[in-house]
């Protein structure tokens, strides 16, 4: 009897340890700005060890207290979230994300980068976008974001493509996935998800794609948004797989996990 309570709680103790490490562990992002800075001017803040390398440059864009949140997507927010409305750009240098380079991508090597960001807008059949754009800030290489014919947007080379629903101005999480090759076509994949939405696996069937044959490397941001109309951004995250950029699981989900194993392990060794 000893022995069997022994291994119950042998096992009780694994399962607590093996959860409580993945509630407390963040995916390996190769950057995350969640606008935690002092709420007002968003111009010129920075957060350089987990933003990106150089700082906002914006007139019209501030920081609103308190984070975008989707009840489905637990995302482990900070601080504020970006607001204003459209009709003015604003842009900032991409951090060295480990690449070799102070770029996001180049579009002549091979490689695979995932980018997601929570956007909200305050009315249906207004958009609100992010572009990725080249060193000179005169091309928009990639866009994507959430179009005004109530759609995901996926732009690349100058061509658009849509797919999926855009849910009136519920907050959106949407996920780019940038495949470029050294040879042939270079792809973009855009999955967009809203508020009642389920986030699973890297889907198979994407919201939207687009291909185009490139050759540019990405350099700077640029989030716009229609003239007139407020927009919010929050949580842009860029990594290397699918699980960086996807929300982790909330606490009471896994201490639910928790309590079911620990009611297994328990009847498993009484029988």
């Amino acid at each position: 009897m000893g022995r069997r309570n022994m291994m119950i709680k042998r096992s009780m103790a694994l399962l607590l340890v093996s959860l409580l490490v993945v509630a407390t562990s963040e995916a390996a992002l190769m950057a995350n700005e969640g606008f935690d800075y002092a709420v007002g001017d968003l111009n010129g803040q920075n957060d350089p060890n987990d933003g990106f390398r150089w700082g906002w440059s914006t007139s019209t864009y501030n920081v609103e207290a308190g984070s975008l949140s989707m009840t489905n997507y637990p995302l482990a927010t900070r601080g504020g979230k970006m607001a204003g409305s459209g009709g003015a750009r604003r842009t900032f240098g991409f951090r060295d994300l480990g690449l070799d380079k102070d770029n996001l991508i180049d579009f002549s090597t091979d490689d695979t980068i995932y980018m997601s960001v929570m956007l909200q807008r305050d009315a249906a059949a207004t958009w609100v976008e992010l572009r990725l754009m080249d060193g000179s800030y005169s091309t928009d290489l990639v866009k994507f974001g959430l179009g005004s014919n109530d759609k995901f947007t996926a732009r690349m080379n100058g061509t658009n493509a849509f797919g999926g629903t855009v849910n009136g101005s519920d907050t959106q999480l949407v996920i780019l996935k940038i495949m470029s090759r050294a040879t042939g076509n270079d792809e973009i994949f855009v999955q967009g998800y809203s508020e009642a939405d389920t986030i699973g696996s890297e889907p198979t069937t994407w919201s939207a794609s687009n291909s185009a044959d490139m050759s540019d490397v990405i350099a700077k941001l640029d989030f716009t948004a229609s003239g007139g109309h407020t927009a919010r951004i929050d949580e842009i995250r860029i990594g290397s797989e699918w699980q960086d950029v996807i929300p982790e699981p909330s606490v009471l989900g896994l201490m639910a996990v928790v309590g079911g194993g620990l009611v297994f392990i328990r009847k498993r060794f009484m029988l």
